[in-house]
């Protein structure tokens, strides 16, 4: 799964800063069935079980965004 983070400017404009070389990085709270790459690839364990949750941090330029992805069967 692709995950995306796109900034908010102070002008109001937008920008796709996904990739690594715009600063942002990626980490899992919960890293025991996941793992994420350095440009926001999200990939899952075949051993995840139903109902496990994931809790994706992404920080670009000193701001913070969680989400969190629920494993389905």
């Amino acid at each position: 799964m692709q995950l995306n983070v796109t900034a908010r400017l102070t002008d109001r404009s937008s920008r796709d800063v996904t990739k690594e070389s715009s600063g942002t990085t990626f980490s899992i709270k919960e890293a025991d069935y996941a793992e994420i790459t350095e440009d926001g690839l999200l990939k899952m364990s075949e051993d995840a079980p139903a109902g496990t949750k994931l809790t994706v941090v992404a920080e670009y330029n000193g701001f913070t965004a969680e989400c969190t992805i629920s494993v389905k069967e």
